[in-house]
């Protein structure tokens, strides 16, 4: 599509700052943009969809009421396919990269002069993209019907795909360490390992690519591989540089747009403690001898491979489990399963399980939770469903 096309694209501005919104129409204007609407909140935003067809929405973040975050998943689970690129200032910047598994993009407010290159540089960019979306779209559909070479397809991808999960868990005279993997028909992402680090330590990954599909299988391979180069560093043993190690390589080798979440754990049999880092989309839950269950996360890392290491802020903790004390570490799958009111199991209702179920071992705890999601979703699950549990002897 010639960029000339684009300016007959409808775009829709939402911030509460009427400065702004002229401001930004201004420079649009003069790009050479012909359709473009201002609203000053997200309820309005919203309504003004059932009213106009916006291909691109411009969305400020810190608004009154509902805020950009609040606005982008309605909009998004309404309206999949319009683009949408937050607006941020510089103290909400960390916020907005948070969202980027939803948005399109995001803009940086400043002074005009100097957002006015980086927005029609990110228009551009986004609706290429969106254009190269839609093509592919198109391209599945007609490769859906050939569902017979698909299907064999898939079904490689899916043997492969196991080919890189470790043949055997490791042993540990200090934690019971089990670890439940199922793969969902469409193929997800999820790559984990247990490997011992030396006489004394574990190293424990687990990891999902976002989507699914054979890009998520081959994406897959490349966590897979970025782990063992760093598992073959001197610094494996600690946890935050190991996610900084990996984060960084899957900077340079993710295609753009591609990111996947990764939690790491390192555990010392010698003094029952876990180191942990990583970019958590769901937590890590550790239940105490106190029946309290924890959520432990770190940092503001949300996801690898999307912004380099000096971009975010990627800590390590520690913790020493008791005797009987669990960590269990998931993949989103596990809590996004759907029922049939299209409502989310979620992660409080992980944390009721694990209380309820406290005495059981960890295996069959682990087991128990996948069932539990099963059962939830019908038997629907159609993402891939890992679960680690960790509990000191």
């Amino acid at each position: 599509m010639e960029k000339e096309i684009y300016f007959e694209k409808h775009i829709l501005i939402v911030d509460d700052s009427s400065i702004v919104r002229q401001l930004i129409s201004t420079v649009l204007s003069q790009a050479g943009f012909k359709n473009i609407y201002q609203v000053n909140n997200g309820k309005a935003a919203i309504d003004l969809f059932t009213e106009k067809h916006i291909d691109l929405v411009l969305l400020d973040y810190n608004m009154p009421e509902m805020n950009g975050e609040e606005v982008l998943h309605h909009l998004k689970r309404l309206f999949p396919d319009v683009i949408v690129i937050m607006l941020s200032d510089q103290t909400d910047r960390n916020i907005v990269i948070s969202l980027m598994r939803n948005a399109d993009d995001y803009i940086v407010k400043a002074e005009v002069d100097k957002v006015k290159d980086e927005m029609l540089h990110v228009f551009n960019r986004c609706f290429a993209y969106h254009d190269l979306k839609t093509k592919n779209k198109d391209l599945m559909n007609k490769l859906s019907q050939r569902n017979k070479k698909l299907e064999e397809e898939i079904k490689m991808a899916r043997k492969l795909q196991k080919e890189i999960f470790p043949d055997k868990i490791e042993k540990s005279d200090t934690f019971s360490i089990y670890v439940l993997s199922r793969q969902s028909e469409i193929i997800g992402g999820d790559f984990f390992s247990v490997i011992r680090l030396d006489p004394d330590f574990i190293g424990i990954f687990i990891g999902d690519i976002c989507g699914h599909g054979i890009q998520a299988a081959l994406l897959s391979f490349t966590l897979a591989n970025a782990f063992k180069t760093a598992m073959n560093l001197k610094e494996r043993i600690s946890a935050q540089k190991t996610v900084k190690t990996l984060n960084s390589m899957l900077v340079r080798q993710f295609p753009g747009g591609s990111f996947a979440a990764g939690s790491y754990l390192v555990l010392n049999e010698k003094t029952a403690s876990i180191t942990f880092s990583g970019a958590f989309e769901t937590p890590l839950l550790h239940y105490r001898t106190t029946g309290k269950v924890d959520r432990l996360i770190n940092g503001n890392i949300v996801f690898m491979g999307l912004v380099d290491n000096d971009m975010v802020n990627i800590e390590e903790s520690r913790i020493e489990l008791q005797k009987g004390e669990k960590i269990i570490a998931f993949t989103d799958g596990l809590v996004e399963v759907q029922n049939q009111d299209n409502r989310r199991l979620g992660v409080e209702k992980i944390e009721k399980l694990l209380v309820k179920n406290r005495q059981l071992p960890v295996n069959v705890l682990c087991e128990g939770l996948y069932k539990e999601a099963a059962g939830f979703s019908n038997n629907i699950i159609l993402d891939d469903v890992t679960i680690i549990g960790i509990e000191r002897k």
